[in-house]
């Protein structure tokens, strides 16, 4: 099925198919002479971009043509991505008569929400290219793409990609089913319930997944909290300095603090507890909560508590009940427009961040209190 693969340049990956290959795909098939309806091709191209390529505000056939050109090309399938090529997947199954491309980038993550559409957008892009050997119907390749949207969406909001609510991946995406253009058409589904469609689901699933946590638990926190460690430590110092330990210089208390909470995020229970509390919000956005109305929850309504006992359960976890006293103090600093960050739109990640900010302070304190100070 494969004839090479070629790396043209450092921004430039070239997959050539030995026969021509008939495709159903999210993006166009192009030619010099502009898009090509035929649908037919033997080659794929993953080019690199700038994150900040206006793709909206460009002519992208023109674009596109140029790629072309300047591969000596007179047809393909492009693909763009800001994901260094270097990292492009290749997956083979069933022998080779399955062949998976695949670049991962995770941002702009696209929802339900994300407000505007037509802004300019960074392209990062999950490319999702199937070429196989098998004698699928048209309808058994738009039932296959149809698999590898979900399973790239159910990889999406297992890992909690961050919008305004629940990502189904990335605005960019783009997928592509290949099957050789001669082939006398037998199999008429490949869904996730086949056993070639639940295969590749769950390799693209896994690939997903596994790229995302390449990139670190920072990556992650930032994606379920909405911050990241630096502005974490940023909150935390905004409030020590309210009570600041006399004679001990704030360098050391914030090195302190940053290493105290690298330790807080090697423990799944703490995991545990911010995972559950970015869940629930999401349920919040999507007015999925019994008896919780979309306007009670971004309004924080009083007759919610489990916001504040899952704050408390961290902080006592961390902390024991000085570090519930030291939440709830944190609590009423929240009004204080001073302190950046608190003004959060999540009811129960901004109880998250009071518990941890608490259990950081309470800790530290702690520590130089028993010390007397020396």
């Amino acid at each position: 099925m494969l004839k090479r693969i070629d790396k043209a340049d450092d921004k430039t990956i070239v997959i050539e198919f030995s026969r021509p290959m008939k495709t159903v795909s999210t993006v166009p098939v192009m030619s010099i002479n502009g898009v090509d309806d035929t649908g037919i091709i033997d080659k794929i191209v993953f080019h690199n971009v700038s994150e900040e390529l206006d793709l909206l505000y460009k002519d992208l056939i023109s674009y596109y043509i140029r790629i072309l050109r300047r591969l000596d090309l007179d047809k393909g399938m492009i693909f763009l991505t800001a994901a260094s090529l270097d990292n492009m997947k290749r997956i083979s199954l069933f022998d080779d008569n399955v062949e998976i491309f695949m670049t991962i980038g995770f941002e702009p993550a696209s929802c339900i929400e994300y407000e505007n559409i037509f802004e300019p957008l960074k392209i990062s892009t999950i490319n999702i290219v199937v070429a196989t050997n098998y004698p699928l119907t048209i309808n058994a390749m738009t039932d296959l793409l149809k698999t590898i949207v979900e399973a790239k969406t159910l990889a999406s909001s297992d890992i909690l990609l961050r919008c305004r609510s629940r990502s189904s991946g990335t605005i960019t995406d783009a997928i592509a089913i290949l099957r050789p253009a001669e082939v006398e058409e037998k199999m008429l589904f490949a869904g996730i319930a086949t056993y070639i469609g639940n295969k590749i689901a769950r390799e693209i699933y896994d690939a997903v997944k596994t790229e995302y946590f390449r990139k670190g638990e920072e990556y992650y926190l930032k994606n379920i909290l909405g911050l990241d460690l630096k502005e974490l430590l940023k909150i935390f110092s905004d409030v020590y300095r309210r009570a600041p330990l006399p004679d001990v210089d704030e360098k050391i208390i914030l090195k302190e603090a940053e290493d105290l909470l690298r330790e807080f995020l090697k423990d799944p229970n703490v995991w545990s507890m911010i995972i559950a509390a970015r869940e629930l919000d999401l349920h919040g956005i999507a007015e999925t909560i019994p008896y919780l109305t979309r306007s009670e929850y971004k309004s924080d309504s009083k007759k919610i508590v489990a916001d504040e006992i899952i704050g408390i359960s961290l902080a006592m976890y961390l902390s024991g009940l000085k570090g519930l006293f030291a939440m709830y103090w944190i609590e009423r600093l929240k009004e204080d427009k001073s302190i950046k960050y608190f003004s959060q739109d999540n009811m129960f990640e901004d109880d998250i961040i009071s518990a941890v900010i608490a259990s950081l302070l309470t800790r530290i304190l702690d520590k130089y209190m028993s010390r007397g100070l020396s």
